[in-house]
């Protein structure tokens, strides 16, 4: 989109416009939810392995 914004028959994007996109973007979780996802992670892994070798741990 940044291109055709500059110039509306332009048609090569470059690592500037990815870039520039990047500065605009704010991250879309809160760090409680990162938590959470990294919480749920450790978890699940932890049963895939016990399942996997019957043992608990």
């Amino acid at each position: 989109m940044r291109v055709l914004r500059k110039d509306i028959k332009g048609k090569e994007v470059r690592m500037q416009h990815f870039r520039e996109a990047m500065e605009g973007i704010k991250p879309s979780l809160i760090p409680e939810m990162v938590k959470a996802y990294e919480t749920f992670t450790e978890r699940k892994s932890k049963r895939v392995a016990e399942e996997a070798t019957g043992m608990h741990y």
